[in-house]
């Protein structure tokens, strides 16, 4: 039988939880991949040694809106009524849309 806490782990050892992050120096790519995919759930490509990390990273741009949006959005039309919940999340899944567009275009400049 497990008990918890299990204790502290031994100097040096590496924890079993691995929590996804981006290579180093890949940020901007990371924040260009959100900003396209963000409407969608998943990237459709990944290059790099690690693809299980960068589409996990990627996927984290998809779900976190997918899933706050609606949520919040509902919340919104208890509060102020369907019509106005609606009107107000179609204006911030606009303005995310062009804000991204915005992004990628500055950034290939």
């Amino acid at each position: 039988m497990l008990r918890m806490p299990a204790g502290r782990a031994a100097p040096g050892a590496r924890g079993f939880v691995r929590v996804p992050r981006v290579p180093r120096g890949d940020g901007r790519r990371l924040a260009l991949g959100v900003a396209v995919f963000a409407p969608g759930i998943t990237a459709t490509s990944v290059p790099g040694s690690r693809p299980a990390e960068a589409n996990a990273a990627f996927d984290l741009g998809g779900y976190v809106p997918a899933g706050i949006l609606p949520v919040a959005t509902g919340y919104l039309a208890d509060a102020v009524g369907l019509t106005g919940g609606a009107t107000v999340f179609g204006a911030v899944v606009g303005a995310c849309a062009a804000d991204g567009g915005a992004f990628v275009l500055a950034q290939a400049e």
